[in-house]
């Protein structure tokens, strides 16, 4: 279980400081009470974000949330971090120990994200790999994939199921460039 901070844990509190020392001491590094041992990195100045290979995938976790700018100082710098995460993640792993790239974060793009996804667009665009953006901040109740930029066809987005009461989403990492991802519920 890896655990990403959202808006309710931070941005959106009457002192977004002190929700965010609290999130990191309480859940941000939740995988520690597991025995799966998964090689996680974590970004020294951002503790939220982590990285690992799993079943030839490369996981990068981010700290990328929607809700309110409560700074946009901090909005911004927090957004450089993010991508100079996953640019040192795609330098620093040998692209042949991965066929896929999932990025896992909170909020759904947007306008408050462009300064985020613009810069990281151009390292998606030089991999030769599938990439997919899973993230939360919906009211659907179900799982949606789609495309958030139309004239990219490398990332494809998935947003999953609001709350506890729906099933969790499986996503399969397929080998063909047709299907790269396959999506499912338990039960369904």
């Amino acid at each position: 279980v890896f655990v990403l901070p959202g808006p309710n844990d931070w941005n959106n509190c009457p002192d977004p400081n002190i929700a965010l020392n609290d999130w990191v001491h309480q859940l941000g590094s939740f995988e520690r009470f597991f025995v799966e041992d998964f090689g996680i990195t974590r970004q020294k100045t951002n503790q939220e974000n982590f990285a690992f290979i799993h079943r030839d995938v490369l996981f990068i976790g981010l700290h990328l949330v929607g809700g309110r700018r409560h700074d946009k100082k901090e909005w911004r710098m927090r957004h450089q971090l993010n991508v100079r995460w996953v640019e040192e993640q795609l330098e620093s792993v040998k692209e042949e120990k991965y066929k896929a790239v999932i990025l896992l974060a909170n909020a759904r793009p947007g306008q408050q994200h462009t300064d985020f996804f613009t810069e990281v667009f151009d390292d998606i665009e030089d991999l030769d790999k599938p990439v997919l953006y899973v993230h939360a901040s919906g009211g659907s109740g179900k799982f949606e994939t789609y495309m958030p930029f139309p004239n990219d066809s490398k990332l494809m987005a998935v947003q999953v199921g609001s709350g506890g009461s729906n099933p969790p989403l499986r996503i399969a990492v397929g080998k063909g460039a047709e299907n790269p991802f396959v999506f499912s519920t338990y039960g369904h």
